[in-house]
């Protein structure tokens, strides 16, 4: 067996070949694994013992083993963050003194822990002069800002992970 290295939501498939038949037993971190037929399937074809899993998450990652008969085959699974993409970037807002400004982005997959908005390179703090929202999981990001005035034109950034989406606000 060797260790794999699988970005998430993609198949892991682990192969243990003994030198004859055997029945062989699948282990994740030393417990007996619990295969349900459709996501996580095991299968043996005389000496070959086959562990597949299907779309794989965070949780799979562990030290997987094929034991039988006092032979034991050992390998990794390591899951990668599946990357997230920029796909509705924001648009340039211009708006009148006093007024509002409303920046919204979406991404390709959800994600609320690793998100931040920024003017000019500064982080973005709730206030009654900035609201931050997050809806469909983590998918949709807006930032509402409120009470503007000329000192306030910037360049508005999101960041989420390595992607990045920026827009520029403009008070008159």
């Amino acid at each position: 067996m060797e260790d794999l290295w699988v970005v998430e939501n993609q198949p892991a498939e682990f192969i243990c070949q003994f030198s004859r038949p055997v029945k062989a037993r699948w282990r994740k971190d030393g417990q007996l694994l619990q295969p349900d037929g459709r996501r996580v399937v095991v299968e043996q074809d005389w000496s070959v013992a086959r562990l597949y899993i299907n779309r794989v998450s965070n949780d799979d990652m562990g030290t997987y083993s094929c034991e039988a008969e006092g032979t034991c085959g050992v390998a990794s699974l390591h899951v990668e963050a599946k990357p997230i993409n920029i796909v509705q970037a924001m648009e340039n807002v211009e708006t009148f003194d006093g007024g509002e400004a409303l920046f919204e982005c979406a991404l390709s997959r959800p994600e609320s822990k690793d998100c931040h908005w920024l003017l000019d390179g500064k982080p973005v703090k709730e206030s009654p002069k900035a609201e931050i929202v997050s809806f469909e999981s983590g998918r949709r990001h807006l930032l509402l800002l409120k009470d503007l005035h000329d000192k306030d034109s910037c360049t508005v950034t999101f960041k989420a992970g390595t992607a990045t989406t920026s827009a520029q606000l403009t008070v008159k």
